[in-house]
């Protein structure tokens, strides 16, 4: 699976699972750290997700 994938389904994962809480800033040097993700693959998955 591509990084930039992963990112998608974990986050989309975390937000309807509410570990991410509507409301909060995802701030991507925190996400970074929680997934183990580089910044590339977690700002277009955040794209991804807006878009849906």
């Amino acid at each position: 699976m591509a990084k930039t994938d992963e990112a998608f389904e974990r986050l989309k994962a975390d937000i309807l699972n509410a570990a991410l809480l509507a409301g909060t800033p995802l701030v991507i040097a925190t996400l970074t750290e929680r997934y183990g993700l580089g910044w590339t693959p977690l700002r277009e998955a955040l794209s991804r997700l807006e878009a849906e």
